[in-house]
């Protein structure tokens, strides 16, 4: 095997490992309330969004479809962790907010995730983790911008 496929061996799998564990730490913190991993990320945008965002907004914010966030909202309304703005507004318009049993549930997300960040990067110095996160942003950017190129070469 040549270099290059060993580190895409080595980066694929690294990455697989880290989306596995995050999944397990999050599915684990979800199972105390009979919540599903994506609704992890449903919490924490409303947590950091106290006054408040629309449902079309948090799609866009989470990264997933509309049907996923959907349910996630549907399922969180249904256990009274999230309320949202009554008016005569489309539904995808209204504001969501955390009710107080959603904040005590997103306050405890928060610290599960402070956590397996502090857990993950322990033998980091901060200038290293500081460093990581820079590079780590910077290769996703990359793949972004390759896909970007991929797809315009598929569409000549």
């Amino acid at each position: 095997m040549i270099d290059m496929e060993k580190r895409y061996m080595l980066f694929t799998s690294t990455v697989a490992s880290l989306y596995q564990s995050i999944q397990k730490i999050r599915a684990m913190e979800m199972d105390r309330f009979h919540l599903k991993t994506g609704h992890v990320t449903c919490l924490l945008l409303l947590y950091h969004h106290p006054e408040g965002i629309t449902h079309k907004k948090m799609t866009e914010l989470c990264e997933m479809d509309k049907a996923a966030v959907s349910r996630y909202i549907t399922t969180l309304r249904e256990r009274g962790f999230i309320t949202d703005d009554t008016a005569d507004e489309k539904k995808y318009h209204r504001r969501i907010h955390l009710t107080d049993a959603g904040k005590r549930v997103a306050e405890r997300t928060t610290e599960m995730v402070v956590r397996a960040v502090e857990n993950g990067s322990a033998s980091m110095t901060e200038a290293e983790r500081i460093r990581f996160y820079d590079r780590m942003q910077e290769i996703a950017d990359n793949l972004q911008k390759y896909i970007t190129d991929m797809e315009e070469e598929a569409e000549e």
